[in-house]
């Protein structure tokens, strides 16, 4: 993959490059984004571009760069939105600059949100149709996992009193009924638990590399899955998590159907609010999952 850089580098790339077609694209993708730094030569080079085309106005591109500029040296806070952000908006009502836009994502680091990106990639009959696409997908997958492979964090010794069924203030999304017909049951004590996280990017792509391993090996509990999204959300946020947990963890009544020793619990985050489901573990729905987007699962960390 070749060098990303950063939005502030990025985008001056983009302005040499641009045509009338997509100037006021262009505009609306700068004025709209947080510019950290390097304001001066953005001006400078969307100046000079404004001269060759003879466009005007000039979106009020310089002005917007300019009072960023201000108010990051008085140490205000600037109203735009970082790029993973603003581009996610700037995507879904500007289907005709659709080529364009998807060129600056392809050049820029994108740390965070790239589940939501590629969401609303899909979503575009454009962008489904035209082959040329798939290497959008692969160089946001690719930079996705390289952000997850950066993540740990450290659960700490729990008494395992916390259920995931009254739990309505972590998993502010909503919790799937499945966990309505459970009765919540003390799970046992765990001891101070260090993870790092793997990621499974969709077929072809990436898979989890303990899938063949024991699956004794990668349980959470109950209370440490409401542990890791109470205390760790800024971590993780931005994940589609896979977690097994063990099925006693759960004391069954006349309702609860569940089976077998495992269940696979899903927690999404894509709508930024985290909604939490419960499966049944087959080895066939788990590859039927994995085949259709981006998961991350947690994995524990040897202690040193």
């Amino acid at each position: 993959m070749k060098t990303l850089k950063p939005f502030h580098e990025s985008i001056i790339d983009a302005i040499n490059r641009c045509g009338y077609g997509t100037i006021r694209f262009l505009a609306e993708v700068i004025t709209k984004t947080a510019v950290p730094e390097n304001h001066d030569a953005i001006i400078d080079a969307w100046v000079a571009k404004a001269a060759i085309m003879r466009f005007a106005p000039h979106y009020q591109v310089t002005e917007s760069l300019l009072a960023q500029k201000k108010a990051l040296e008085n140490g205000a806070k600037i109203e735009q939105k970082p790029f993973h952000e603003s581009i996610v908006e700037i995507l879904t009502k500007n289907e005709p600059a659709l080529d364009w836009l998807v060129w600056l994502i392809e050049k820029t680091i994108i740390p965070k949100n790239h589940n939501k990106i590629i969401s609303v990639l899909e979503r575009n009959k454009k962008f489904i149709l035209d082959p040329r696409y798939t290497k959008t997908i692969n160089s946001l997958r690719f930079q996705q996992r390289e952000s997850i492979e950066k993540i740990t964090v450290v659960l700490k010794a729990l008494d395992g009193s916390r259920s995931i069924r009254n739990s309505k203030s972590v998993f502010t999304g909503g919790i799937d009924g499945v966990f309505s017909h459970v009765d919540p049951k003390a799970g046992a004590q765990t001891q101070q638990t260090k993870l790092s996280f793997s990621a499974a990017l969709g077929a072809g792509i990436g898979t989890f590399a303990d899938l063949s391993a024991d699956l004794e090996e990668i349980y959470l509990s109950q209370h440490q899955i409401v542990e890791l999204y109470e205390s760790h959300i800024d971590a993780i946020k931005d994940l589609r998590l896979l977690i097994f947990i063990k099925k006693n963890e759960f004391k069954k009544n006349d309702e609860n159907n569940l089976k077998d020793n495992t269940a696979l619990v899903f927690v999404d985050m894509e709508g930024d609010e985290p909604y939490i489901y419960l499966y049944d573990l087959t080895l066939s729905s788990l590859q039927e999952i994995l085949g259709q987007c981006a998961f991350v699962c947690p994995q524990f960390v040897t202690a040193e």
